[in-house]
């Protein structure tokens, strides 16, 4: 399993870390830090991906939504930290999370309406 995991983070987070030109030292305390976030969010995509099948083929309609939700959110997520890298610090700041938050309740808002609509259905 772990060999999994391992292409799998060298698929999606090896090479944006190695195109992206990043200005930190990803072997630093926050470094780690940033890339085990980064892994616990591959990880969760990927549990909710083969959630989110599954419900597809038992017809669980109204919990894909929520899946797609979480799916999005680590991919958003992922991004923007990945994008905050680049400029030399990997942490979000206080003013960064603002568009982070837009994303949270637009998507979200997405999502409760689909929840409504699939209950209804």
């Amino acid at each position: 399993m772990k060999s999994l995991w391992a292409w799998i983070y060298d698929f999606v987070i090896s090479d944006n870390l190695e195109q992206g030109g990043l200005l930190f030292d990803t072997t630093s305390k926050q470094g780690k830090e940033l890339i085990s976030v980064i892994q616990f969010s591959v990880r969760l995509e990927v549990y909710c991906t083969l959630l989110l099948l599954a419900c597809v083929f038992t017809g669980l309609w109204w919990a894909l939504p929520w899946l797609a939700f979480i799916i999005t959110m680590c991919e958003v997520g992922r991004g923007f930290i990945l994008n905050k890298a680049k400029s030399g610090y990997p942490y979000p700041e206080h003013t960064d999370m603002i568009g982070l938050a837009i994303a949270v309740v637009f998507f979200g808002g997405i999502a409760l309406l689909w929840f409504i609509g699939a209950l209804l259905a």
